[in-house]
């Protein structure tokens, strides 16, 4: 499952501060883009998703989580070649990390306001 690594970030970025503004920005946006996902796949909507899985894969890049980014770049390039076949499996896999990460994303945050 894909985990949100504040050592990795803090080494990357070096301010404790805007990795959690980073977090926080993930945490306000992710469901609503892994509807657009769900979404463009139940309509049949190709260009859609492209755009829908390109924007999470762009988000979550930052935070160095592959099995999120790969996920939501297999389904970028289904959009982009206008197949769907296989996408909703895929999104409800990309839905699962992302919502794991988000979890740890949040006891994180939660551990370091406390």
């Amino acid at each position: 499952m894909a985990q949100f690594s504040a050592d990795s970030l803090m080494a990357e970025f070096g301010d404790e501060e805007l990795v959690a503004e980073l977090a926080t920005l993930m945490l306000e946006h992710a469901d609503a883009q892994l509807a657009s996902v769900h979404a463009a796949i139940a309509d049949g909507n190709d260009q859609a998703l492209k755009s829908a899985a390109h924007k999470i894969k762009g988000g979550m890049s930052t935070f160095g989580v592959p099995p999120v980014t790969d996920r939501a770049l297999a389904l970028e390039n289904m959009g982009r070649a206008g197949t769907l076949e296989g996408a909703a499996a895929i999104a409800d896999e990309l839905s699962v990390e992302v919502r794991a990460f988000c979890e740890s994303a949040r006891t994180w945050l939660a551990t370091r306001a406390a």
